[in-house]
């Protein structure tokens, strides 16, 4: 989220954080806005007519991909830079992978209750938005 995030400036890219030598993106894959080019809306209307349980694994697959060529991308980014080609990249697209890779990887006491961790990050995304 610009402005929300530390934006950190990698060449031309902008990363969400770094802690200590890792980066970390915080990229939710949203198809309503993946689906502007031809062929993402091509792939919307060829299984609009397929029965729901096929459209939604259909879906999955597709946001899977969109989240894997995202951290491609972000990493080929970092191991071009002569500073930052060493440094490890952590891609995370929900809240929960948010709390399990990244708050309970590097806080200093264990992680507790990732329910609660999930509802105070909710709260907190939603004020920051609402800020804007």
């Amino acid at each position: 989220m610009d402005g929300v995030t530390m934006q950190i400036k990698v060449g031309r890219t902008l990363f969400d954080f770094r802690i200590h030598d890792t980066f970390v993106e915080y990229h939710p894959i949203s198809l309503k806005r993946e689906f502007i080019t031809d062929g993402m809306r091509s792939i919307s209307s060829a299984i609009h007519g397929f029965p729901k349980g096929i459209r939604v694994e259909i879906l999955k697959a597709v946001a899977e991909e969109l989240e894997a060529q995202y951290a491609k991308r972000r990493g080929q980014v970092l191991s071009v830079h002569p500073a930052y080609k060493e440094m490890p990249l952590i891609c995370v697209h929900t809240p929960e992978e948010f709390i399990r890779k990244v708050i309970c990887r590097f806080a200093i006491k264990r992680c507790g209750d990732v329910g609660g961790l999930r509802r105070e990050f909710n709260k907190l995304r939603k004020e920051f938005i609402a800020l804007r």
